[in-house]
């Protein structure tokens, strides 16, 4: 994961704030109100300074560039802690709507994207990438955790390497069933 910039060493003065609202567009689009997730949730307010190529937009403080949606955050309710993240509801990265941010960590913002089935579905035989069925490596499990074969005698049995394996078992690769 990306490591954060501390914001209040970057001693954000009123020239960074005005700097920061003179490239946002409080009239960006409202996030489609039929999807359950975004209902209820205002426009966005569009960054439209520099961006990223993920689409989140940054601004050089100091030779830093934090994301603005963090600035946004900070203008809005003072600093965050660097563990955790500024997270989109609205799921457009380029929004500075603190109406639209969230304070989460990593796992939260995971979870968010799984119910909302946004990006690649990580795990199991849906996604079209993966090797082994959800029976399969239960099987995988069951069969290592009696303690009658090794990693490398499964990872045979399996047509598998001994380091994928390894992390199917160590529930690494696969969550747990």
């Amino acid at each position: 994961m990306k490591t954060t910039i501390n914001l209040k060493s970057l001693n954000i003065n009123n020239e960074v704030v005005a700097k920061f609202w003179s490239q946002v567009d409080k009239h960006g689009p409202l996030p489609d109100q039929s999807n359950p997730w975004y209902k209820g949730l205002s426009n966005c307010w569009t960054w439209t300074g520099s961006k990223n190529t993920g689409g989140y937009g940054q601004m050089r403080i100091n030779k830093k560039q934090p994301g603005v949606h963090r600035i946004s955050w900070f203008i809005h309710h003072g600093d965050v802690n660097e563990d955790l993240l500024v997270c989109h509801k609205c799921d457009n990265p380029s929004c500075v709507n603190p109406d639209h941010l969230s304070v989460g960590a990593q796992a939260d913002n995971m979870l968010d994207k799984s119910r909302k089935k946004r990006g690649k579905v990580p795990f199991n035989e849906r996604n079209g990438k993966t090797k082994f069925s959800s029976s399969q490596v239960a099987t995988m499990r069951l069969i290592y955790d009696t303690g009658l074969f090794s990693i490398k005698e499964l990872a045979i049995k399996f047509s598998v390497s001994d380091q994928n394996l390894s992390k199917i078992l160590r529930l690494k690769s696969r969550p747990p069933l």
